[in-house]
């Protein structure tokens, strides 16, 4: 923690600098003193606040189901959260749904689809949400333009100026698109969701819904034509994304969310609003 110098200025008032020097537990900034080669140095402390990200919740999750089953947690556990740890836990330990798992092995840090193995050899996926209700990636819904275009054996080679194109072809193809992102999210055969982790978190198992669901319901793509907004603000164009919606009942409901990222990263995101999954499973 931030210590502040213990020095009396010139006008007789405490100093208020940042201290940067200890002797005999009395702190200093080195302003105030002649002899600081005697002090002992104190070690700089970063005024950064500690973001908890998604990828922390996640894995603060999975430690958390470690610690209820008894397992080994494979992960470093340097990136988990003690609060979010702590709320976790205790969700879990007041939920029905996770005393029908048997959980019996970690190994979400291999960079596979499965997060946990169970007995009898069933997999588990774990995913989180920070806040309620929100986004959820499936397997391969964040992938770079050159994994995109290799899976879906496109001849855009990766580069920025074909993402019209890519967006006329997921307009074109969203049944086998979305098909895909579905069977991805569900790829185990129980997928573990824990909602609201900043707050009062909520653990459910989702059900499998139909895996080829967007062969009978046509879509809507919110934006029909791929364009990059110029945006005074930034001085230059703003990345393009666009909401996919599906009439339900005579209701406009969310589907997802398409994004395409030109910045640190060359992707297409693609995450599955939670109301939706709720209304199919």
């Amino acid at each position: 923690m931030l210590k502040l110098c213990n020095g009396i200025k010139k006008n007789k008032m405490l100093c208020t600098n940042i201290a940067k020097y200890n002797q005999n537990n009395k702190f200093y900034c080195g302003i105030h003193c002649n002899k600081k080669e005697y002090y002992t140095l104190l070690p700089k402390v970063s005024k950064k606040k500690n973001t908890i990200n998604n990828e922390t919740t996640g894995i603060t999750a999975e430690l958390a189901l470690c610690n209820l089953f008894n397992i080994d947690f494979n992960s470093n556990i340097a990136r988990t959260n003690n609060k979010i740890l702590h709320q976790i836990t205790n969700q879990l330990k007041l939920s029905n749904v996770i005393y029908k798992l048997n959980v019996i092995e970690h190994i979400g840090n291999d960079n596979t689809k499965i997060d946990f193995i169970c007995n009898n050899q069933n997999t588990l996926s774990l995913k989180t949400n920070k806040k309620k209700n929100g986004k959820i990636v499936p397997q391969g819904g964040q992938a770079t333009l050159k994994s995109f275009d290799n899976y879906w054996n496109l001849p855009y080679d990766g580069l920025l100026i074909n993402n019209s194109k890519r967006y006329q072809w997921l307009q074109d193809n969203y049944k086998l698109f979305l098909n895909c992102m579905l069977s991805k999210l569900y790829c185990c055969d129980y997928l573990l969701h824990i909602n609201n982790c900043d707050n009062t978190p909520f653990v459910q198992l989702l059900k499998k819904p139909n895996l080829n669901y967007f062969n009978d319901n046509p879509i809507i793509f919110d934006k029909s034509i791929y364009k990059e907004k110029w945006s005074k603000k930034k001085n230059k164009y703003s990345e393009f994304s666009t909401n996919l919606k599906i009439n339900i009942d005579n209701n406009i409901i969310n589907i997802g969310e398409l994004q395409f990222h030109k910045s640190s990263r060359k992707e297409i995101k693609f995450r599955f609003y939670y109301n939706f999954l709720m209304l199919i499973s």
